[in-house]
């Protein structure tokens, strides 16, 4: 199953695809292979892509579920980007969520600004660090409407403007339909992508598979507000996050569901007209 991002008006969205599945074994595969320039990485073989698709299969069929019941948990705490309150408990859960694994986490304070979080795995040998990026932020709720609650993350059977049927969670049981949809604020944007991350984390250790390279994880708290304190944030904290590539979890799924890598991003320009 892969995320699909949110396209639909603010009556539906955001939906995702009914779990991140895909998202995982692309960044699983990305992090596992070897890296150029890595001679004191030691790994008796190196494991190849259809291993490492094989093992995240696995692990995807076995622990489906616990990966949606994360999401669903994550889903559930109100995120309006403009409540600082609120982006603070989210950070702290983040944290929390990352300490679980082994990844030295905390809360990045900035005056003036919502907290970030920071990650970092070091991987014993690697020459490489790259970070990964996504925001936990979400956009303001239009009570009229959504169909479901917003904070209630609710599983539907297709698309809800389709009639599809809500499904009880008590009822879902794995594989989940590859077209069923999840209903909550920043389901598809951009909190599944988190978790994806840290599924991904999970199915390579379940393998056996250590990642080839360092990774450090920044997780922004303000993208939706348009990010005004993201330069001050990078500056502030410019050594913590050096590192040779970043990969931002943030996009759309193409409508012919092949999985894309893009690289570079989108950027954003903001101004003030007076006619």
């Amino acid at each position: 199953m892969s995320v699909r991002g949110a396209t639909s008006s603010p009556a539906t969205s955001p939906a995702l695809r009914a779990a991140s599945a895909g998202v995982v074994l692309a960044l699983a595969a990305i992090l596992a292979l070897p890296a150029g320039g890595r001679e004191a990485y030691a790994q008796a073989a190196a494991p190849t892509p259809e291993a490492i698709r094989a093992a995240v299969a696995v692990h995807r069929r076995n622990h489906e579920m616990d990966v949606m019941g994360e999401l669903r948990e994550l889903l559930a705490m109100p995120n309006i980007a403009s409540n600082v309150e609120d982006i603070r408990r989210n950070a702290e859960h983040l944290v929390r969520m990352m300490e679980r694994r082994g990844i030295r986490a905390r809360v990045l304070e900035l005056d003036g600004a919502p907290p970030a979080v920071y990650g970092e795995l070091t991987t014993p040998g690697a020459t490489r660090t790259v970070v990964l990026y996504a925001h936990f932020d979400g956009q303001p709720v239009d009570g009229p409407g959504w169909l479901t609650d917003p904070w209630q993350p609710t599983l539907v059977a297709g698309r809800l403007e389709d009639g599809a049927r809500i499904v009880p969670w008590a009822e879902a049981t794995p594989p989940l339909d590859d077209e069923w949809r999840v209903y909550g604020r920043s389901a598809s944007d951009d909190k599944s992508p988190i978790v994806a991350y840290l599924a991904a984390l999970d199915a390579l250790r379940a393998a056996g598979i250590r990642p080839s390279v360092n990774l450090k994880f920044f997780l922004e708290g303000e993208e939706e507000a348009g990010s005004p304190n993201l330069r001050r944030m990078l500056e502030r904290y410019r050594d913590l996050l050096a590192a040779d590539a970043w990969i931002f979890g943030d996009g759309p799924v193409d409508q012919s569901r092949r999985h894309q890598i893009v690289h570079g991003v989108r950027g954003v320009m903001g101004l003030q007209m007076t006619v």
